[in-house]
């Protein structure tokens, strides 16, 4: 198993930033996300507790379930169909802390590729693409709620 983590402190309060974070069908608007799509609706705004998103990321087609969602706190996804299947998704989390109206956001994401032999050669691998989509989502948000 493998763990990508992004910090990055960004100039607005919490709820403005989670607001953007949870704006499921929003990520089109960020670098890598050639569409977005709520699939099925979560509890509240649709995009709460149990939504489920379906993102097209060039090649690669993921839907995502949201398992806890807090908002200007906290939101956990688990990625529950991928094309193609390139690892096995344990849980996506976004932890937002407020402080002094700036926010601190962690993105994590932990994963595991299961081939035999070279499966942790490839968790290594898809480290660094996936630590730099987190961080590029987050210079964008940033950019949106500045």
């Amino acid at each position: 198993m493998n763990r990508v983590e992004v910090k990055r402190t960004i100039n607005a309060p919490a709820a403005k930033v989670f607001a953007e974070i949870a704006n499921h069908e929003g990520y089109a608007r960020f670098g890598g996300v050639e569409k977005a799509e709520l699939i099925r609706k979560g509890e509240g705004d649709g995009n709460g507790l149990g939504a489920v998103r379906r993102l097209k990321l060039g090649a690669i087609t993921v839907d995502e379930e949201i398992l806890s969602f807090e908002p200007a706190k906290l939101m956990e996804y688990r990625i529950t169909r991928m094309r193609p299947k390139l690892f096995k998704h344990i849980l996506g989390r976004v932890e937002l802390q407020e402080v002094a109206g700036k926010t601190d956001v962690t993105w994590s994401s932990e994963y595991e590729v299961t081939l035999p032999i070279v499966g942790s050669k490839v968790e290594q691998l898809l480290e660094k693409p996936l630590g730099s989509g987190f961080a590029g989502m987050l210079k964008a948000v940033e950019k949106l709620v500045a």
